[in-house]
């Protein structure tokens, strides 16, 4: 590829940085791809102001609408007090395995989708993983390490929990 054909988008927000180069069409499809991150990101969807613009790409295996986090917590708000925390740990889960598509969490994914919610991260996250793996048999061991996922008890409690 000559440097005539060549596109670059570059943008940092919310602590990650997204860069993507190819041609006009490749980059297109991969700034579609991460849409509604972006606009999140950068405010549109909070502020009301026009969305990007987007030409028609369809984009293999891309959910034509993914539910944003912040939306999902507001229509499934969860308990306060004592066992707050290991149920949100299980909505950011349980979203990303069933709304989006992943496999399952990084605690990445799980300080994202708790700052979406405008909820605090608990310092100790590790601690309240391994409370539900080890001693509820809610996220399944089989899971990578650095990955989350739900165990089918785990499955069945967020399935029954959220909507």
């Amino acid at each position: 590829m000559d440097g005539d054909d060549r596109t670059v988008f570059h943008v940092t927000a919310d602590g990650v940085e997204l860069e993507f180069e190819g041609t006009e069409e490749f980059v297109t499809r991969q700034v579609e791809r991460f849409r509604g991150f972006l606009e999140r990101a950068i405010g549109f969807a909070a502020t009301g102001q026009a969305t990007l613009e987007a030409p028609d790409v369809a984009v293999a295996n891309t959910p034509a609408s993914i539910v944003a986090f912040s939306d999902f917590a507001a229509a499934n708000p969860v308990r306060d007090g004592r066992g707050a925390i290991q149920e949100r740990i299980l909505m950011a889960i349980y979203h990303m395995e069933h709304n989006v598509g992943r496999p399952g969490a990084t605690t990445d994914d799980i300080s994202f989708c708790f700052s979406q919610a405008g909820w605090e991260e608990p310092g100790s996250l590790h601690n309240h993983l391994g409370i539900l793996k080890r001693k509820k048999g809610l996220l399944d061991d089989s899971a990578g390490r650095g990955l989350y996922r739900l165990s089918e008890a785990g499955r069945e409690y967020c399935s029954h929990r959220f909507r």
